[in-house]
């Protein structure tokens, strides 16, 4: 009875061990295109109980019982083929091999790297989900460092985010990323510059124009700053500190002028008495005084 017993208990051990090897996962035609997939796979110098049987003893039992399901699957035809995957792979499987995962780099352009650490509550697969398996059956593969991957959860729904999260932008602050680029690609950018950049303008970067400085107001919505003192650094101081130059002027041309003076009395703008612009503005055009003449009054008296 005892010798039985080992008999038994060997004989179980022996079958365990011979349907554990992935050679015996192809022996049923509803396995082939999983078989298929995996020797072509990144990961066919791993065996298919590495990934689909968690480590430990219990687990390989449970696991070997539950294989009872294929058995029956095979014979009574209930499920078309493939077979869906019942059973998720654990991290246990995939730590096995990967030990350290730590920070991914996602793209140099972007300077976008990934946290492994950073996404603990989420499991290998919800993001490498069909990593082996890719075109066998729903849901099929996706890059994990795609941006529609990372969509699936960073969608401002499950996770309240924005597209500086992850990444941090290769030029200046302009505000959020999605006021110039679309969620398929950086290049390309949707924003159209108020006007053409031709002439004179065109291949500047955005910083020749743009330049940061104290007291410079900001394009509303971005932390870009305007560009209108940056005229000058270029074209030059002509009216004595008017830095403004949209005021007057068009990026189609400095001349003429859409300036338009409002009306001083009897000398601007047709006035029997013009004056010089100096007259009135002695000390620049961004300020003004009538006292050289008038000490004063009204009509100089």
């Amino acid at each position: 009875m005892g010798a039985l017993i080992v008999v038994l208990i060997g004989g179980s051990f022996a079958a365990a061990e011979y349907t554990s090897r992935s050679s015996f996962c192809n022996t049923c035609h509803e396995m082939n295109p999983y078989y298929a997939t995996w020797q072509t796979s990144t990961h066919s110098s791993a065996q298919c109980r590495d990934c689909h049987i968690p480590p430990g003893f219990v687990p390989y039992v449970q696991t070997k019982l539950f294989s009872f399901r294929e058995i029956w699957v095979h014979i009574t035809r209930k499920v078309e083929p493939p077979l869906a995957v019942t059973r998720k792979i654990h991290d246990a499987n995939c730590l096995r091999c990967h030990p350290n995962p730590g920070q991914k780099t996602l793209g140099a352009q972007t300077n976008t790297t990934f946290s492994h650490q950073a996404h603990g509550a989420q499991t290998c697969i919800s993001c490498h989900v069909r990593l082996v398996h890719r075109t066998v059956n729903p849901p099929y593969y996706v890059d994990p460092a795609a941006m529609s991957s990372c969509l699936e959860c960073h969608n401002g729904t499950t996770v309240a985010s924005t597209c500086s999260t992850c990444h941090s932008p290769p030029h200046e602050a302009r505000g959020e990323c999605g006021n110039c680029h679309g969620q398929q690609s950086w290049s390309g950018a949707s924003f159209n510059h108020p006007f053409a950049l031709t002439g004179g303008h065109a291949g500047l970067n955005c910083s020749d124009c743009h330049v940061s400085k104290p007291g410079v107001a900001t394009i509303p919505g971005t932390d870009l700053p305007k560009a209108n003192p940056a005229c000058v650094s270029c074209h030059g101081d002509h009216h004595k500190g008017l830095t403004d130059c949209a005021n007057c002027h068009t990026p189609q041309g400095w001349s003429p002028s859409n300036f338009a003076h409002p009306p001083v009395g009897e000398h601007i703008p047709s006035g029997e008495r013009p004056l010089d612009c100096s007259a009135c503005h002695p000390n620049g055009y961004a300020s003004h005084s009538c006292t050289p003449c008038h000490q004063g009054t009204p009509t100089g008296d």
